[in-house]
């Protein structure tokens, strides 16, 4: 058994899911095997420290195309499943808590984010109104609709697991 450590460093950032890819091959004296790695934009956000007051004015602030929402129902058992979806979403993204605490607060988890090229903001609500039929939505706003839907994706599948 063999343990090795791979740092990579990419050309140029991108604002786009998928976008960035390293390819190599692994060889060894039973062959070469190729490797793709391709980082989500969930992988490369960057941090944002940020108030629960200027995130609810931003977040305001966008509207239309720059705002994405889907609705999703917690797995059985709810109660748990709630408790554990703050922790579960910094698993697919590398987003920032508002004011540093991953914890709900009036039914909703604000996160914000620092896309990786434009280093323009990217916000996401995260609602649960019901904790006991565990009924909620997920928003994402920014200034970048496909960043936007891009980072929807990836999220429905936090709430999913």
């Amino acid at each position: 058994m063999t343990t090795a450590t791979l740092g990579i460093s990419f050309q140029s950032a991108s604002d786009r899911d998928g976008a960035l890819q390293a390819r190599f091959d692994f060889k060894s004296d039973r062959g070469s095997t190729p490797v793709d790695i391709r980082p989500s934009l969930g992988d490369m956000l960057q941090p944002c420290p940020m108030n629960v007051k200027e995130f609810d004015s931003n977040v305001g602030a966008l509207q239309g195309f720059s705002r994405v929402s889907t609705k999703f129902q917690l797995a059985a058992p709810i109660s748990k499943t709630y408790q554990d979806l703050p922790a579960s979403i910094l698993k697919y993204a590398a987003l920032t808590p508002v004011d540093r605490k991953l914890v709900w607060k009036d039914d909703k988890l604000r996160l914000v984010g620092i896309l990786p090229s434009s280093m323009d903001r990217i916000y996401v609500v995260v609602e649960c109104a019901d904790s006991k039929s565990g009924a909620g939505s997920l928003t994402v706003c920014c200034e970048h609709p496909l960043a936007c839907n891009s980072l929807k994706d990836i999220l429905k599948s936090a709430v999913k697991s």
